[in-house]
């Protein structure tokens, strides 16, 4: 790839901007989605800027992949004024967490109706985030019901649709949206080892680098945990040879099975087998 920029961008994806600033006039407030394990490099920073004048709330899903130590520095790092930042599992019972943060969101716009004499308010929010972040399980724990499909696979959700969620709220599903192009090689491989982008637009053997090397880094225990044998001298290639060894049949001749290797690491990284990463360090130990 040589340092090029990352061109990753559907055109279910094109479509979904598209009506998204349609309806923007419409918007009571935003729900951002974010991946805990890479709270910034999954912020899509085109749509934040497009929301500039909306009531937002960040939601760091997937709390319990992550990083505890670097979990309240992200959730610090999104609080604002007029913007909150929560953590959690979308998988757990939610409904009055989230139902609560939509209270928080339409207050002002709640009062205001009041004052003119308007009891019964409907609300619009919009839930963006990139590819298989959780939206889809976030609505259905709001609405109570399974209304929209959810699945842990990026491009489930391809076009755009209204969610009545409640008497007083509908929400607009959105699409895993990312940027029209990534600005730098690193951003593309982290969303590929959380699972946001297709691992088949990026070279296998690069991303399972990045994130061998990442853990050299920044999580030396678990990866010598994961191998079962100290590997801090030892580079990328010997590290994939270790894994063959240790974990996948050999082929015909005795031969290591590297590409089985190599797919073995990238799955063990994503599914979290590996350890509890935080692939964006923020200025945490600066």
């Amino acid at each position: 790839m040589g340092g090029q920029n990352i061109h990753w961008f559907p055109g279910h994806m094109k479509k979904a901007y598209v009506k998204i600033e349609e309806q923007m006039k419409f918007v009571d407030f935003v729900i951002i989605v974010l991946d805990a394990r890479v709270p910034f490099s999954s912020a899509n920073e085109y749509l934040i800027k497009a929301f500039n004048q909306k009531p937002k709330l960040f939601i760091l899903n997937k709390e319990d992949l992550t990083d505890p130590k670097l979990l309240k520095y992200w959730k610090d790092h999104y609080t604002k004024e007029d913007e909150r930042c929560i953590s959690l599992n979308s998988k757990q019972n939610l409904n009055n967490v989230l139902k609560n943060e939509l209270e928080i969101l339409t207050a002002k716009k709640r009062e205001k109706n009041l004052r003119r004499g308007i009891k019964n308010s409907i609300f619009k929010g919009v839930i963006v985030g990139v590819p298989n972040v959780g939206k889809s399980t976030i609505i259905n724990k709001l609405s109570g019901a399974k209304k929209v499909e959810a699945a842990n696979k990026p491009g489930v959700t391809r076009s755009v649709n209204w969610i009545k969620i409640s008497k007083e709220y509908f929400i607009m599903d959105t699409p895993g949206i990312l940027t029209p192009r990534f600005e730098d090689e690193e951003t593309s491989i982290k969303l590929a080892l959380i699972g946001s982008v297709k691992v088949e637009i990026l070279p296998l053997e690069k991303i399972v680098n990045y994130g061998i090397n990442f853990l050299k880094n920044y999580y030396l225990t678990e990866l010598n945990e994961y191998i079962k044998e100290d590997v801090s001298n030892t580079d990328e290639e010997e590290i994939i040879k270790l894994i063959a060894k240790k974990f996948i049949p050999l082929q015909k001749g005795d031969i290591l099975n590297i590409e089985q290797a190599k797919l073995k690491f990238f799955n063990d990284f994503r599914n979290c087998i590996i350890g509890k990463i935080c692939l964006d360090r923020g200025s945490f130990y600066a």
